[in-house]
């Protein structure tokens, strides 16, 4: 039996993508297609969902969500579940800390004892498949098991021997019961390069899931205004649009966390029932 897993960065990272963060989703649509992915029954393998927009577009906090929506229903109970967020901490970054962090989470949880987790980025990339594969082998009387990984911001890994953002690592073909779920911007930011990470994933014909910037007609300014009222926070519609340009187009879903994290909480308000 797998021991229970200690809270790291990686967990934190999430709970202020989920609890701390001010995610809109219009409707369901998202967590729908991210389940889609992971719920079929095919017994074919499937191509890692991409999940994918500009940077501050939401991408971790929808993620963050998904996840912790998924780990609470019950049928989920015995899936393996691993989430990585690669902008949580410097080290995080390093294509070969994700590696090892993946391959310890799947050799801890399916009993792998009899695999050794190398430590060089080289010997781990080799090394991913074989411990996929073996962890599968444990799914295979177990009726509709996945094995889900979400990666968020792959085009943002380091590599030690390659370009940054590079998929070398990324198996290309996968046992039926597993399900990669993949973030990652389309183009180099502030360029109209198309990011390597993106134009390897498009390469593969893997699916895609866009997350839009907030419009100005999805957002409820009045009630963004009661969040802020809250935490004592006086603004006014102009301030609440100041925070957002940095934003190229739409409304960052974050903003209102950067305006709720200087107000005092001292004398936080009741909000009217």
């Amino acid at each position: 039996m797998a021991r229970a897993r200690k809270a790291d960065e990686h967990d934190v990272y999430a709970a202020s993508r989920s609890s701390n963060f001010v995610y809109v989703m219009n409707d369901d649509s998202a967590y729908r297609e991210l389940d889609a992915h992971c719920d079929t029954s095919d017994t074919e393998p499937r191509l890692p969902l991409v999940v994918k927009g500009k940077p501050g577009s939401g991408k971790s906090a929808l993620l963050a969500n998904w996840v912790r929506y998924r780990r609470e229903k019950p049928e989920n109970k015995h899936e393996f579940l691993f989430e990585y967020f690669v902008d949580c901490s410097s080290e995080s970054l390093q294509l070969r800390r994700m590696l090892h962090r993946l391959i310890s989470a799947l050799k801890d949880h399916f009993n792998l004892r009899e695999m050794e987790v190398p430590t060089a980025e080289m010997n781990l990339r080799w090394s991913l498949i074989r411990f996929i594969e073996a962890a599968a082998k444990k799914y295979q009387n177990t009726q509709n098991a996945r094995m889900v990984i979400v990666l968020d911001g792959v085009n943002r890994l380091q590599s030690a021997g390659s370009p940054d953002g590079t998929l070398k690592w990324l198996p290309t073909q996968l046992p039926a019961s597993v399900r990669f779920v993949v973030s990652t911007v389309e183009h180099v930011p502030n360029s109209g390069q198309v990011h390597r990470s993106f134009q390897e994933l498009r390469r593969r014909q893997c699916p895609e899931l866009e997350i839009a910037p907030l419009t100005k007609d999805a957002c409820d300014m009045p009630f963004y205004l009661d969040e802020l009222k809250v935490y004592n926070r006086h603004a006014t519609p102009d301030e609440i649009q100041a925070e957002a340009s940095p934003a190229l187009s739409g409304v960052e879903p974050h903003f209102v966390r950067l305006a709720c994290a200087t107000a005092p909480w001292s004398k936080p308000r009741r909000a009217a029932g």
